[in-house]
């Protein structure tokens, strides 16, 4: 399982416990939800330090790390005037001459 995954289980779990009649089996189970959480956060914390190892390996080794890219600004229309504007497409221009056969 992907860690994301197991962190949603979690969520649905906490929420169903305030269906549980029985204190001793919610007592039980809320400690168990808590060694699976401490689980959860130590394996999320190794797995971001074994990325940032392995970067630094590769780096070490000469090869070059992922590019960083940066999305493209859009321009942002202030008018609803100046949004038809930018979204009106000219047709294009019947200048011209045709060839015939002859």
């Amino acid at each position: 399982m992907i860690l994301c995954d197991i962190k949603k289980q979690i969520a649905e779990l906490q929420a169903e416990l305030e269906g549980i009649l029985d204190h001793s089996s919610l007592v039980i189970l809320v400690k168990l939800l808590a060694v699976l959480e401490s689980c959860y956060s130590i394996a999320s914390t190794q797995a971001q330090t074994i990325q940032q190892l392995k970067n630094e390996i590769n780096r070490l080794k000469g090869e070059q790390g992922k590019p960083t890219i940066k999305p493209d600004k859009a321009k942002s229309y202030s008018t609803e005037k100046e949004r038809k504007e930018a979204e009106f497409i000219p047709e294009p221009s019947k200048i011209g001459f045709r060839l015939t056969k002859e």
